[in-house]
């Protein structure tokens, strides 16, 4: 028995706390708006008042009302009516109650649109004596923020107007605004007169009811906004609502954005309130990769009318886009054109997946090129010969910039170190030189080519007479050079003096051995020299001679120099007449590594050899005429 009542107990225990939890959700409220007793008189407006046969009236309960009433947020309402002081003596026909959301506070403005009907009755004849609270046919579902305005009307009464109808009121300003006619209908027609007599109400509400939390979501790329679309239903009220973006963020709006920071699955969550009900919904939006492009040039500097290429390492489908305009149709991984402005580069990549994404961009900068440089010589002056073994200056109309080349061939050589507006080149044979002037943006542009042209030399050419003599003696000299006509001639005869002439003729009045020069020189040819050593032999008597004249050779005046000697050696001798003579060099075995012969005229001669291939040692030179032989040492050193 004890066990029964223990569980009769627990049952009953258990039933009541369900009941209280069906309470927590379903509720019915019942709130009065205005107190006392006041009421209208039987002959001035209210909703019942037949002193006119039809009347037509709006009055508006606010929120602040509604809240002080003990209503705390959205509901719906399912009653509404008024406290009947006196009954109208006839039947009210077709009295319709309408409401509305506003957020006017009184009714002094006519309001007459997006009204709901919420009760008709065709014939409504109100008792006396308290409430008359109405089933609505269509409940209103107070939204919790705004006011609410209420528009009662009712058609012509039969048989005819009555001073009755009276309801509880209570002093509003401009709470109350009607209008009345016995002659037509006022449903519809806009309300003119003002009272403070607002009638006081009383309405049933019941709770809305939880919201259905529903919402669907774009698929986005990452970097993106994902567009939230709140699918939400609720039977009555707006919904108020919470998003918890995967806990990256929250919103309050209805259709909020939001931008997730990378990539992959969140999971979204959304919370509907409606009143004390809730309703929530967890879904995963997916955001997709983007790809990242890159593109690059070597260097987007480049000259005006260069082509330039752009590549990419882009593998979805690539658009290119100059200056903001589509490049090509054709998803290729680089491009190569010729710019012809300033352009400006990008790429756009699209993934398989659908995202896309823009590339950097490279802004191309044409710098133009120099203008081509000139070249002009100015040492020797432009109209001076260039002779071997000059120094050739020419100068680059660039101030700056400049890169000269001496062309060999059909290829130009790069000359190190020649960067200068001058440039200097041994004029050691023909050549042709060009330079080319770069600017900062490395833009190029080269000279024609300048061709260098050596002058031809003036060989001096000349015999003298006597040769030989006795101080005084006077000596003639004749010039058989070919030069041009107008060619400048220096003579220079050994004894520190000098002639312009032609053809001079000079005294020696001292004994020696002189050496006599002789130089030619042309404004369009070059100079030449000839030096004839040990050339006239002035002898101080007729029994004294310089040279031995019973001998071919005169060995007195066979020299050697330099002696010893690296890599050449000039040999100069003296022959006092014509001979037939053989000269050689030797070593000690007697091995020739030098030899001539030929039928020589008096004077002085000449032997200049180059002793580069000779080794180390003591060779001998030979001079042999038929009558005579003479040798002299030449020492090689190494």
């Amino acid at each position: 028995m004890l066990q029964y009542r223990y569980n009769k107990m627990k049952r009953i225990s258990l039933l009541t706390i369900a009941f209280v939890l069906l309470l927590s959700n379903t509720y019915a409220q019942l709130i009065t708006i205005g107190t006392g007793t006041a009421t209208n008189s039987t002959t001035s407006g209210s909703p019942i008042n037949i002193y006119y046969r039809s009347s037509h009236c709006q009055f508006v309960y606010t929120k602040a009302e509604l809240n002080a009433a003990g209503l705390p947020g959205s509901a719906v309402m399912t009653k509404f009516g008024f406290y009947i002081a006196g009954a109208p003596l006839y039947a009210l026909p077709n009295f319709t109650i309408s409401m509305k959301h506003t957020t006017a506070t009184n009714p002094s403005s006519y309001d007459g649109t997006g009204l709901t009907v919420v009760k008709t009755i065709p014939s409504y004849m109100p008792v006396a004596g308290g409430w008359d609270t109405l089933a609505l046919d269509t409940p209103f579902c107070w939204n919790g923020v705004d006011n609410i305005l209420v528009d009662v009307c009712f058609d012509l009464v039969v048989p005819t107007w009555n001073a009755s109808g009276q309801v509880r009121v209570f002093n509003s300003a401009n709470g109350f605004k009607f209008t009345r006619s016995d002659i037509s209908n006022q449903c519809g027609v806009p309300t003119v007169t003002t009272s403070t007599d607002k009638p006081q109400a009383r309405m049933r509400f019941s709770n809305i009811g939880a919201p259905t939390a529903n919402f669907n979501a774009d698929t986005v790329c990452a970097n993106l906004p994902t567009t939230f679309t709140n699918t939400t239903t609720a039977s009555c009220g707006t919904p108020t609502y919470l998003w918890d973006f995967a806990g990256l963020g929250t919103s309050t709006a209805v259709n909020p954005t939001f931008t997730f920071p990378s990539a992959g699955t969140y999971p979204v969550k959304l919370v509907a309130t409606l009143g004390p009900q809730k309703d929530s919904i967890i879904k995963n939006v997916i955001v997709k990769p983007r790809p990242t492009p890159t593109i690059s040039t070597p260097n987007p500097n480049i000259c005006i009318g260069d082509m330039i290429t752009i590549t990419t390492t882009a593998i979805g489908n690539k658009k290119w886009y100059v200056n903001d305009t589509l490049f090509t149709l054709l998803s290729v991984p680089s491009i190569t054109y010729t710019p012809k402005f300033n352009d400006t580069i990008k790429l756009k990549e699209t993934s398989t997946n659908g995202c896309d994404a823009w590339s950097n961009i490279i802004i191309i900068n044409r710098n133009p090129y120099p203008a081509k440089p000139t070249i002009t010589r100015t040492i020797p002056a432009p109209t001076a010969p260039v002779c071997m073994g000059d120094t050739v200056t020419l100068v680059s109309s660039s101030p700056t910039g400049n890169q000269w080349y001496i062309k060999s061939g059909t290829t130009y050589v790069l000359q190190p170190g020649a960067t200068n507006q001058t440039f200097k080149y041994p004029a050691n044979g023909n050549f042709i030189a060009s330079v080319e002037v770069t600017t900062p943006a490395n833009c190029k542009k080269r000279s024609d080519d300048f061709l260098v042209n050596l002058n031809p030399s003036i060989i001096p050419n000349f015999t003298a007479s006597p040769i030989v003599g006795i101080a005084p003696q006077t000596v003639y000299f004749t010039n058989y050079t070919m030069a041009p006509a107008g060619s400048a001639h220096k003579w220079y005869f050994g004894t520190g003096d000098s002639t312009i002439l032609k053809n001079p003729s000079y005294i020696y009045n001292n004994p020696g051995i002189y050496t006599v020069t002789l130089e030619v020189s042309h404004i369009e040819s070059c100079k030449g020299t000839t030096t004839k050593s040990n050339y006239i032999v002035i002898n101080p008597d007729t029994t004294t001679s310089l040279i031995k004249d019973n001998l071919i050779i005169n060995e007195d005046l066979v020299t050697i120099s330099p002696n010893p000697a690296n890599d050449k050696v000039t040999i100069n001798y003296m022959l006092n007449q014509s001979a037939n003579i053989t000269f050689a060099i030797t070593d000690l075995n007697g091995k020739t590594y030098f030899s001539t012969q030929e039928n020589q005229a008096p004077g002085i001669h000449s032997i200049n050899y180059n002793t580069s291939e000779l080794s180390a040692g003591v060779y001998i030179v030979r001079i042999v005429s038929q009558q005579q032989s003479v040798y002299k040492k030449l020492i090689i050193t190494r």
